[in-house]
């Protein structure tokens, strides 16, 4: 995941910007980045996506990165996510075949108890 801190961090890095020129060129205000720095705030999608575009990664996993980001931040968020952790566990387990079951006895057992004769 993509977080506007790190996005920050990076393109800092990358062009060695001041966080004035980095706002400019992200179609921002100044203490809109100074907020990512300081407080955490979330970039905006426009921002994200020349964010994207500057660093060479794909805007569709920036632009998911930071609905996640700020979906985490509402109250809400912390149970949505941990709900969608169970859902993939639980899909998971679904996906594995029981343990001490072969192939012959799934295939077997999921067999109708009866055969249709021509």
């Amino acid at each position: 995941m993509y977080k506007t801190i790190m996005l920050y961090e990076q393109l800092v890095k990358i062009t060695g910007w001041s966080d004035y020129k980095l706002a400019q060129q992200l179609e921002v205000s100044p203490t809109a980045v100074r907020l990512w720095k300081k407080r955490g705030s979330v970039m905006n999608d426009r921002a994200g996506q020349i964010a994207a575009e500057l660093l060479g990664i794909p805007e569709k996993l920036v632009l998911l990165s930071l609905a996640a980001e700020r979906a985490l931040a509402e109250p809400s968020g912390r149970y949505l996510a941990e709900a969608a952790e169970d859902a993939i566990k639980e899909e998971e387990r679904a996906e594995k075949p029981e343990a001490g079951r072969n192939r012959a006895a799934v295939a077997e057992s999921d067999r109708m108890p009866f055969q249709i004769m021509p």
